[in-house]
């Protein structure tokens, strides 16, 4: 659209954005360091240790101070330290912090499906092997993965009791999960920790020189995984942004972005998703222009590593325009301008965390096929959109991104289909939103 429209209170909005950001900050940090609820705690007696409820979907290890997980045997001394720290405790240690994403995380769980790999055709030297490169690169390794179960398994399958009895019940008090959050498109794998307490159970009772049988789930072998931000051109919604314990099927967002003539406008999106296909009506207003619109989302294809997705996504929208003007008069209508169009867009890793993503957004009514507002003098047109870029995933809600963007160098950061860039030849703020 070619139209010059009143200008919007630009300070206010940016100072907005600016408290959000630093609310945001700090509630980060207070996070690291939280009063705890006493009622929130729980015995699982699947797991025989006790849990912290996070929120209705989600639960988390409790460790004392030497990271050892909270069961029957130390509780009272946790409670009694707990008191003493007036209820203070230190969350960060608890559960596993993979907001930072890594390099190494592809390498990691490369390797631990090779230590996999290795117990099932009975290759010990290699398992074992596997499971100390991985401790090198990981310290953690054993607080948030059953690693030290394959090890105590390799053992007693070496006929070494003794040191497979003893491995096992470091396990029963160290471990929390079978898969590390580092195991990238595999956070919900075991959403109900079947196998992992199928472990736990199969281990306490070897320690009490019971022998079980070891009942698993049928599961395919770890395959390593490219990490993708939520709504990176090809990418539909990642799961794996969740907090919680159980995947979504729906998110909502309220946020700031500029409308179709370049102004700043509130806006809300609800998408809703299954797979592979996603629903995703969208409102914005600036007080000048309302915009209503519906996206149908397919991904047409992403492959079993997520290394390479495409994506097709048709929409409609309409924009109420209730006033404007030119250089010589204000005009104030109600009327609205409908308009049609597609967008395709794709990605490809290049190495873990880094990707080539471009998108094409095509509109009926554009710049060589213009809309007429009956009764007005002004013509509208949405323009057509291009972007290549190269994304940069550096935790999980952000991402660094450059490129060109219709004919012109953008440089910034992208964050869940928000997209905040500084366009280097017309030298003005880029802000976009797009789920699809």
């Amino acid at each position: 659209m070619r139209i010059q429209f009143g200008r919007s209170n630009v300070s206010i909005l940016f100072n907005k954005i600016f408290l959000f950001s630093a609310l945001l900050s700090m509630a980060f940090l207070c996070t690291q360091c939280s009063t705890l609820d006493v009622s929130n705690i729980r015995f699982s007696k699947q797991k025989n240790y006790f849990e912290y409820k996070i929120n209705n979907n989600c639960y988390i290890a409790l460790r004392n101070d030497s990271m050892l997980l909270v069961d029957s045997t130390n509780y009272a001394a946790f409670i009694s330290t707990f008191s003493n720290y007036k209820h203070s405790y230190q969350i960060k240690g608890l559960d596993e912090n993979n907001q930072f994403l890594h390099f190494s995380d592809f390498q990691l769980a490369s390797i631990y499906g090779i230590v996999q790999n290795a117990l099932q055709t009975k290759d010990y030297a290699m398992a074992l092997s596997g499971i100390n490169v991985l401790r090198f690169g990981y310290n953690d390794i054993d607080y948030f993965s059953d690693c030290l179960f394959l090890e105590a398994s390799a053992y007693e399958n070496l006929g070494m009791i003794d040191t497979a009895r003893f491995i096992y019940h470091e396990f029963l008090i160290t471990s929390s999960k079978k898969y590390s959050n580092r195991f990238h498109g595999y956070k919900y794998s075991d959403t109900n920790d079947t196998d992992f307490v199928a472990e736990r159970n199969y281990a306490m009772a070897f320690c009490n020189s019971i022998h079980i049988p070891l009942e698993l789930t049928e599961t395919k072998p770890l395959k390593p995984q490219f990490y993708f931000g939520s709504f990176q051109p090809g990418y539909m919604y990642n799961n794996e942004d969740d907090d919680n314990s159980k995947p979504r099927k729906s998110i909502s967002q309220i946020y700031v972005t500029k409308n179709v003539v370049n102004q700043y406008a509130l806006a809300f999106q609800y998408y809703i998703f299954k797979n592979g296909f996603a629903l995703n009506p969208f409102f914005e207003t600036s007080g000048t222009i309302s915009s209503f619109g519906l996206a149908l989302s397919v991904q047409v294809y992403k492959s079993s590593s997520n290394r390479f997705a495409l994506q097709f996504s048709p929409f409609v929208t309409y924009d109420l325009i209730e006033s404007m003007k030119d250089k010589d008069s204000t005009y104030t209508i109600i009327n609205g301008f409908p308009n049609v169009g597609a967008k395709v867009s794709g990605s490809m890793y290049l190495v873990p965390k880094v990707s080539i993503g471009a998108y094409y957004r095509y509109y009926y009514y554009n710049e060589k096929n213009k809309f007429a507002l009956p009764k007005t003098p002004f013509t509208f047109w949405s323009t057509n959109e291009y972007d290549v870029s190269a994304y940069i995933n550096v935790m999980k809600h952000l991402t660094f991104k450059a490129g060109i963007k219709n004919n012109d160098w953008v440089v910034g950061i992208f964050a869940s289909g928000v997209e905040l860039s500084w366009s280097i030849l017309k030298r003005g703020f880029v802000l976009r939103t797009c789920l699809f």
